[in-house]
């Protein structure tokens, strides 16, 4: 997995290859898609565990409100999820569901949530809400992949769960 500019072009192209000699296979080029918005920034992009699925967040206006979408990668087809969400966001271990965070009315990250793929996927569910307003909450996957650790942090103060 790799990004690379293209001289004269606004933005990366990500791509992939499989082993040093193989072709090259785009899986995100911004100077080509969603080129209906005048304004188009990339925050996340996620490769799912077992290298499927790609999800990735973009920014369309500037004010850092996302949209969420992930892609199939044998078909590239692409599916817009969700909008007005964080940048942040990790694949579950099994490469069927999303951990995603939710802005409050300031624009503090501070709901943890998860979104299950497929066409009987139940509703989203809220694993972690932060009310106190000092705090944002974050989240990351541990090195093996199994596990999500969640963070609820102000300053040097954090409580992970």
């Amino acid at each position: 997995y790799y990004s690379r500019t293209i001289e004269g072009s606004d933005y990366r192209v990500y791509a992939r290859r499989k082993g040093a000699d193989g072709a090259e296979e785009i899986l995100l080029d911004l100077n080509v898609e969603f080129t209906e918005h005048d304004y188009r920034a990339l925050h996340s992009f996620e490769v799912s565990p077992d290298h499927s699925k790609l999800a990735f967040t973009v920014d369309f206006s500037g004010a850092e409100k996302f949209e969420l979408f992930v892609r199939d990668l044998a078909s590239k087809s692409t599916t817009k999820l969700l909008v007005d969400v964080h940048d942040s966001l990790e694949w579950a271990a099994t490469s069927d569901a999303l951990f995603y965070t939710r802005f409050d009315k300031t624009q503090r990250p501070y709901q943890v949530w998860r979104k299950d793929l497929g066409a009987d996927a139940p509703p989203d569910r809220m694993l972690l809400e932060e009310p106190d307003q000092k705090f944002e909450v974050s989240f990351h996957t541990t090195n093996s992949g199994k596990y999500i650790i969640v963070s609820s942090r102000s300053g040097a103060q954090e409580t992970l769960w």
